[in-house]
């Protein structure tokens, strides 16, 4: 789904708003899960990864760049309660990973790159439901805190191919592998469509801006067998707009 696609659905709900008796009242609980797609903001993990591959280069190895961290899944499951008529609020959880890897083999050199950044958010939020709409669809905005757990991890393995007569040796050069954590309270804001299928089953459709800068990030860095503490030199913003799709089961 595109950003245009997504702001067409919301203003065509607003223009539908006629009003219905089929919403969900107060007093009720309902439980969704949802996915869809999350575009980030790792530009500064991009442009360290560009450099990183420029120096690769410098040194005669003619890796490509990696591919840059647009856009990742996401999953998303909720328990909402609907205490009046027009508000109500959410218990929700989620998980996304965006990957992105490059690498280079010819007869005598090997180089493989690969970047991880996956994040965990535990949450609240608050709901304000619109007036329903036609045929019992029900638009609503909400805005909540999450605690987010992100790591960020880097594997780099380099090895070069030695011939020394009948026999061929293939030497690792480097064995690395970065692990980075951290962790806040972020907020974040959004609004969902619900279409209903049945009393209980509606279609759910959702947009949400998560606000998550970390800055740097501290973790360890294995170089073979050493291992010792080691931080980024980049700031980390963990920012998204997700847009997703999904089922919710009204009790």
């Amino acid at each position: 789904m595109t950003l245009r696609a997504a702001a067409w659905m919301f203003l065509t709900a607003g223009f539908l708003t006629l009003g219905s008796d089929v919403s969900a009242q107060e007093g009720t609980w309902s439980f969704s899960t949802a996915a869809g797609i999350s575009f980030l903001q790792f530009d500064a993990v991009d442009g360290d990864g560009r450099r990183d591959i420029a120096t690769y280069n410098a040194l005669g190895i003619p890796v490509g760049n990696y591919p840059a961290l647009r856009c990742a899944p996401v999953i998303e499951a909720a328990a909402q309660y609907q205490f009046e008529r027009d508000m109500g609020m959410s218990i929700f959880g989620g998980f996304q990973q965006a990957r992105t890897s490059t690498s280079f083999r010819d007869s005598v050199q090997g180089l493989s790159l690969d970047r991880r950044l996956t994040s965990v958010v535990v949450g609240t939020d608050i709901l304000y439901y619109f007036p329903p709409l036609v045929g019992g669809a029900e638009v609503s905005v909400f805005t909540g805190l999450a605690y987010l757990w992100a790591t960020a991890d880097q594997i780099t393995n380099e090895t070069l191919t030695v011939k020394s007569g009948p026999l061929t040796e293939q030497r690792v050069i480097q064995d690395a592998y970065a692990k980075y954590r951290k962790s806040k309270i972020v907020v974040r804001a959004g609004g969902r469509v619900t279409v209903p299928f049945s009393p209980s089953i509606s279609l759910l459709g959702g947009a949400t801006y998560q606000y998550a800068p970390l800055g740097s990030l501290s973790g360890t860095l294995r170089e073979f067998d050493l291992v010792r503490p080691h931080d980024t030199t980049i700031e980390f913003n963990y920012s998204a707009l997700q847009l997703t799709l999904g089922v919710q089961y009204t009790l």
